[in-house]
């Protein structure tokens, strides 16, 4: 392992696969018609900004720091479609961990693939896990009270 190495992966490709995260999330926003969907990468001040149609991405000066995205929509989402969007971010770095898995195998001699393939499966698994730290909720916490929801709504119908 050389410094280079660690230096390309958490500069270009964590921040790539966060932004693959952030795109399977913004997916699910485009299919429930939201109105405005904003993904940024980082935190801090923005050191880009694009808009694309309904879609605002910008780039922030701590890029290496994770990422989000948020979306607004003009009518309220069901819970099953709140939790499919939640579940799009880790399932995108799910299916990018196999791809990279299957082509290049568990034991790749490329330290930056093998860094890829573990850093897809390792923000899949930990945004899965339902927590909030101070403002900030992860995928599984989304998921879980949309089930909590769902079945609270099926027991109040059911009453």
């Amino acid at each position: 392992m050389n410094l280079i190495d660690i230096v390309v992966f958490l500069f270009i490709i964590a921040p790539i696969i966060t932004l693959i995260h952030e795109i399977g999330h913004v997916s699910g926003s485009f299919v429930y018609k939201a109105t405005h969907i904003f993904i940024h990468i980082g935190f801090g001040k923005p050191i880009m900004k694009k808009n694309i149609g309904k879609l605002q991405f910008n780039i922030n000066s701590f890029y290496i720091l994770g990422g989000g995205s948020f979306y607004h929509f003009n009518h309220d989402l069901l819970p099953y479609q709140r939790a499919i969007i939640a579940f799009l971010g880790p399932l995108f770095n799910i299916i990018v961990f196999l791809l990279l898995l299957f082509q290049f195998g568990i034991d790749s001699e490329n330290l930056l693939i093998s860094l890829a393939i573990w850093f897809n499966l390792w923000l899949a698994i930990v945004n899965l896990i339902p927590f909030k730290w101070k403002e900030k909720s992860s995928d599984g916490l989304a998921i879980w009270l949309a089930i909590r929801d769902i079945y609270t709504n099926s027991k109040m119908n059911k009453s």
